[in-house]
């Protein structure tokens, strides 16, 4: 049964990356990229290798000693994603990553990288609710330091600096072998299955290749949570020094170590902690404080979580909001983690993607890595041979405490959540009230960079539009620049929205215009079609009240 179970994930792990490839060059211009299009191209023979393993183990292996077979499929898969993904490397891919190098170059110049104004110039920027770029660096110290070294090479050899990126694709097959080499060790079948986490990544928009450095943290947290002594501290403070998603786990992983050398492992985490931080801190003080950052003054960005019901309007809420219960949720998901943490001590990876459903922005990254880590516990669970049911049965009154805490968990955030969107609703200056398609639109067809908005000041006071932001159905961040933003009280004012980016124009025959006054959005839906050689266009303001 346990060399089925293995056939079966060798099986998988084909099929991921079979049809990730397919996705992949399905994305980008093969004839643009020729290069990158024949190595995925070529990459196919992996996938069809490891399906031929599946089928038949004993090709590689007469004796059928599966263990070692495992290994040659993780390297297959492995290779196959590094080689792919350097390949797919044409830019940074990330204002992040870009960002990130710009720091490289002050930190070298002696310049304090937290006290630089920095713009993205071959990236796309994320902006602000107040109409601006982000343009402060926010991330701690290790987030540029670990690149360094790469980055000098790069330099001397006068290679593109963005191939900063292969150390995210590194660190992804470190990531990948430490969860393989867990399994191993303790001789589970699904040993091999993380690996398809590469190729998951890079088929759903958060590929390593392309900016996304999750894998770094997540690698410095698999490694934490495998050590019980200094080293786990060592590792745990490298990952909080690189990335704020790490804080999220912090808690809980601090609570998992409690009863492992847990003074040491604390101690070397405070050391190597202050060693990196410390020395930044110290330079500016002020500037510094910039890493400590709800990213609440920042348009929204979401794959999931409460912020798409503010994004789409559906149920808009004050931004103060998302901080209540980010809070809240990190207690009562504390609580019930110690309270009961002989029975959930494996569930630790849970939380942090609880918690991040509450966040003001959601990317895909913020989800992606836990999962893939979450496969250290499956090991642990799956190779404790006296884990039972009755070990994780909760008694009565265990059953009541626990839905006495859920209860009031939902109430509270269902009261602060009608209290805040009253609140908003009552607030929010702006409706907008028709969208003019330009008049030199004949079909459905036609892309649009232009178009007039009229606004509604609902207020006695003078509002400013900040942002002005349309949707269509393959991108939903396209932000334009746009005239005439102030508009007097008790007035409609008509402004021009336009943008000079064909990667902006409006292609579809329905799309969204929002209009943002700060964190007050009005949102409207423009749908075009085609009827005997007449454009005709319907509106529908999708602000809720």
């Amino acid at each position: 049964m346990t060399e089925e179970r293995r056939q079966v994930i060798y099986a998988i792990i084909s099929i991921t990356i079979l049809s990730v490839l397919f996705l992949l060059a399905y994305r980008i211009n093969i004839l643009n990229n020729p290069i990158s299009a024949a190595i995925i191209a070529v990459g196919f023979f992996s996938a069809v290798a490891i399906l031929l393993i599946s089928l038949y183990p004993d090709i590689l292996n007469p004796d059928r000693k599966i263990g070692k077979i495992d290994d040659i499929i993780v390297i297959i898969a492995i290779l196959t994603y590094t080689i792919v993904g350097i390949s797919l490397i044409n830019g940074y891919g990330t204002d992040d990553m870009e960002y990130i190098a710009e720091a490289i170059k002050n930190i070298l110049s002696g310049i304090n990288p937290y006290t630089v104004i920095y713009h993205p110039y071959n990236v796309s920027p994320t902006y602000l609710i107040s109409g601006k770029i982000a343009s402060n660096y926010i991330y701690p110290p290790l987030s540029f330091m670990i690149y360094l070294p790469f980055y000098t090479i790069l330099s001397i050899f006068h290679l593109q600096l963005y191939y900063i990126n292969i150390i995210n694709i590194l660190f992804q097959d470190i990531l990948s072998i430490i969860i393989y080499s867990k399994g191993k060790t303790l001789k589970d079948p699904i040993a091999t299955l993380p690996v398809i986490f590469g190729f998951i990544t890079a088929g759903i928009l958060a590929p390593s290749f392309a900016g996304v450095n999750s894998t770094i943290w997540a690698a410095f947290i698999a490694l934490s949570y495998i050590y019980d002594d200094k080293k786990s501290g060592i590792f745990l403070a490298l990952a909080n020094s690189f990335n704020q998603i790490s804080w999220i786990i912090t808690p809980f992983l601090l609570i998992y170590k409690r009863k492992s050398n847990f003074l040491d492992i604390l101690y070397s985490y405070i050391i190597t902690l202050s060693i990196i931080n410390l020395p930044f801190l110290l330079w500016n003080p002020t500037a510094f404080m910039n890493i400590f950052t709800l990213d609440s003054h920042t348009i929204e960005v979401a794959v999931t979580g409460f912020t798409i019901f503010n994004m789409t309007t559906l149920f808009s809420v004050e931004p103060w909001f998302f901080t209540f219960t980010l809070a809240v949720t990190s207690v009562v998901l504390m609580y019930i983690y110690i309270r009961f943490f002989d029975k959930l001590k494996e569930t630790l990876w849970i939380y942090p993607m609880l918690i991040l459903w509450f966040e003001w922005r959601t990317l895909t990254s913020y989800f992606l890595m836990w999962p893939e880590l979450a496969f250290l516990s499956i090991f642990n669970i799956s190779s404790n041979i006296k884990m039972n049911r009755r070990e994780i049965h909760f008694n009565k009154s265990i059953k009541i405490e626990v839905l006495g805490v859920l209860g009031i968990f939902f109430i509270s955030i269902s009261a602060v959540g009608l209290v805040s969107h009253i609140q908003y609703v009552s607030q929010n200056p702006i409706e907008v009230i028709k969208i003019e398609v330009p008049s030199h639109i004949t079909n459905a067809t036609v892309h649009i960079n232009k178009l007039f908005i009229l606004v509604k000041n609902t207020k006695n006071e003078t509002v400013n539009v900040t942002l002005v932001r349309v949707s269509i159905p393959n991108s939903l961040n396209m932000v334009w620049n746009f005239s005439n933003g102030t508009i007097p009280p008790d007035a409609v004012g008509k402004i021009c929205a336009y943008t000079s980016n064909p990667k902006l124009y409006i292609n579809a025959s329905s799309f969204t215009v929002q209009v943002y006054s700060n964190y007050f959005i009005a949102s409207y839906k423009v749908t075009l079609y085609n009827e005997t050689n007449s454009t005709y266009i319907k509106y529908e303001n999708t602000t809720t009240t």
